[in-house]
C-alpha cells in the first residue's frame, strides 16, 4: 500500500525560474528607489570608473532544505563613461565650429553691407559730381556770353554815341545855316527900306533875331539832347531785355540739368533698393543655409551616437547572454545533482523494503525528466534571450526611427521658418517700393515750385528796372512829340 501510494505521488521538484524568483525577491526586500540602489552600488566600488566584477550569493529553500547559489555580474562603467566623455568632447568641439562658421558668416555679411554702402554712396557721389561738373560748365559759358553781351553793349553804346554826335553836329551846322540865312534875308529886308530908316531898323531887328534865333538854338540843343538820351535808354532797354533772356536761358538750362540729376538719383535709389533687398534676401539664405548644414551635422552625430549606444547595448545584451547561457549548464548540473540526491533521499526514506530494480527504474525515469527539464530550461531560456535581443533591437529601431522622425519635422519647421522670413521681407520691399513711388509725385511737384519760383523773381527783378527805362522813354518821346 505504501508502494502504490508512493508511485501514484512523485516527491515534489524544486522551482526553476530564476527570473521570477529574483523579481519576487526584489519586490520582497525593504522598498528603495533605484536611484538609490545606483548610488550604492557605484559607491560600493573603489573607483567608479573602472570595470569591477561582483558576487552576489542568492539563498532559497527546496523542499525544506536551504540551497545557495552565487552569481557574478560585470560593470562596464568605465565604457559608459569614456562614450560620454567623448560625446561632451564632440558637442563642445561642434560647438566652437558652429560658432566660428557664425562668426565668419556675421562677419562677411558685415563686409558685403559696408561694401554695398560704399558702393552706393560712391555711385551717388559720381552723379552729383557729374551734375556739378555739368553746372559749372553753364555758369562759365553765362558768364563768358554775358561778358560778350556786356562788351557788345558798351560797343554799340559807343558806336551809338558817335553816331548820334555826328548826326547832331551835322543837324547843328545844317541849323546854324539856317539862321545864317534869317540874318541875310532880314539884311536884305533892312536894305530895301529907306535910308533914313534903315540904322535904326536894322538895329531893333537885329536885336529881335538875335534873341528868337538864340532861343531857338537853345531849343534846337535841348532838342539833341533828348534825342541822345532817348535813343541811349533805348539802346538800354535793349540791352536789359537781351540780358533777361540770356538769364532766363540760363536758368532753364540750369533746371534742365537739375531735372536730369534728380532722375538719376530716382533712377539710382531705386536700384539701390532693389540691390539691397536682394542682399538681404541672399543674407536670410546664407543664415539659413549655414543653420541647416549645421544642423545637418549635429542630426548625424545624434544619429551616430545612437547607433553607437544601440549596438553598445545589443552588445552588451548578447555578451551578457552569452556568459549566462555558459554558466547555465553548469548550475544546471548542479542543481540536477541535488534534486537528483534529494529524489534519492525521499526514495530512501518512502520506499524501504522495495526492490532495488524498480528503484533503480524509478531513479533512471527521474534522471531523464530532469535532463529533459535541462533541456527545456536551456531551449526557454535560449528562446528568451533571443526574444528580448530582437525586442531590443525592433526598441533601438524604433528609437532610431523616432529620432529620424524629429529630424526631419525640425528640418521642415527650418524650411517653414525661411519660406515665412522670404515672404515677411517680400511684403516689407513691396511696402518700401510703394511708399517711394508714391512720394515721387510730390517730390517732382515741389522741384518744379522750386524751379517756377526762381525764374519768377528774375522776371520781376528785370522787369521792375526795365519798367521804369520804358516809362522815362514813354514821358520823353511824348515831350519830345510836344515839343515838335
Amino acid at each position: 500500500m505504501n508502494g502504490s501510494a508512493f508511485t501514484s505521488i512523485p516527491p515534489p521538484e524544486p522551482p526553476v525560474d530564476y527570473e521570477d524568483e529574483r523579481r519576487v525577491l526584489q519586490q520582497n526586500q525593504s522598498p528603495r528607489n533605484k536611484n538609490d540602489q545606483k548610488e550604492n552600488l557605484v559607491n560600493s566600488r573603489k573607483s567608479p570608473h573602472r570595470q569591477t566584477v561582483t558576487k552576489k550569493t542568492r539563498v532559497y529553500m527546496v523542499d525544506g532544505v536551504q540551497m545557495t547559489s552565487t552569481s557574478h555580474q560585470v560593470f562596464g562603467v568605465k565604457q559608459d563613461f569614456d562614450l560620454r566623455k567623448q560625446q561632451l568632447h564632440e558637442l563642445r568641439r561642434l560647438q566652437r565650429e558652429e560658432t566660428r562658421q557664425l562668426r565668419e558668416l556675421n562677419a562677411k555679411l558685415e563686409t558685403q553691407r559696408n561694401e554695398q554702402a560704399k558702393r552706393f554712396s560712391f555711385e551717388k557721389e559720381n552723379v552729383m559730381k557729374a551734375s556739378e561738373i555739368e553746372l559749372q560748365a553753364l555758369s562759365r559759358t553765362q558768364k563768358r556770353q554775358m561778358k560778350d553781351c556786356e562788351d557788345l553793349h558798351a560797343e554799340d553804346i559807343k558806336q551809338t554815341v558817335k553816331k548820334i554826335q555826328n548826326d547832331q553836329e551835322r543837324e547843328l551846322r545844317c541849323f546854324r545855316e539856317s539862321l545864317k540865312h534869317e540874318q541875310k534875308q532880314m539884311k536884305m529886308e533892312v536894305d530895301a527900306m529907306p535910308k533914313s530908316q534903315r540904322k535904326d531898323a536894322f538895329r531893333m531887328r537885329k536885336e529881335h533875331l538875335d534873341k528868337e534865333q538864340m532861343l531857338k538854338e537853345d531849343e534846337f540843343l535841348e532838342q539833341q539832347q533828348n534825342n541822345q538820351s532817348l535813343i541811349l535808354m533805348r539802346v538800354q532797354l535793349a540791352h536789359k531785355l537781351k540780358i533777361l533772356q540770356l538769364e532766363k536761358t540760363f536758368q532753364q538750362q540750369k533746371h534742365a540739368v537739375l531735372r536730369s540729376r534728380e532722375a538719376a538719383e530716382w533712377e539710382l535709389e531705386e536700384r539701390q533698393l532693389t540691390e539691397r533687398h536682394h542682399l538681404y534676401k541672399q543674407e536670410l539664405k546664407d543664415r539659413f543655409f549655414l543653420q541647416r548644414t549645421q544642423m545637418f551635422a549635429r542630426h548625424q552625430r545624434e544619429l551616430e551616437h545612437m547607433r553607437k549606444v544601440n549596438a553598445m547595448n545589443e552588445e552588451e545584451a548578447v555578451r551578457n547572454y552569452a556568459t549566462y547561457r555558459k554558466r547555465l549548464p553548469k548550475d544546471f548540473r548542479t542543481e540536477s545533482k541535488t534534486r537528483i540526491a534529494m529524489f534519492k533521499e525521499s526514495l530512501r526514506i518512502s520506499c524501504q523494503g522495495e526492490d532495488s530494480a524498480a528503484l533503480n527504474e524509478k531513479l533512471r525515469a527521474f534522471e531523464e525528466k530532469e535532463k529533459a527539464r535541462v533541456r527545456n530550461a536551456i531551449e526557454d531560456h535560449e528562446a528568451k534571450a533571443a526574444r528580448k535581443l530582437r525586442e531590443l533591437r525592433e526598441k533601438n529601431a524604433a528609437a532610431l526611427k523616432e529620432l529620424e522622425e524629429i529630424h526631419s519635422e525640425k528640418r521642415k519647421m527650418l524650411l517653414e521658418a525661411e519660406q515665412n522670413k522670404m515672404e515677411v521681407y517680400e511684403k516689407e520691399y513691396e511696402q518700401i517700393m510703394g511708399d517711394w513711388k508714391t512720394s515721387l509725385p510730390l517730390r517732382k511737384q515741389e522741384l518744379e515750385a522750386q524751379f517756377s519760383k526762381e525764374l519768377d523773381e528774375l522776371d520781376v527783378f528785370y522787369r521792375r528796372e526795365n519798367a521804369q527805362l520804358q516809362s522815362i522813354i514813354s514821358s520823353k518821346s511824348l515831350s519830345a512829340q510836344l515839343s515838335f
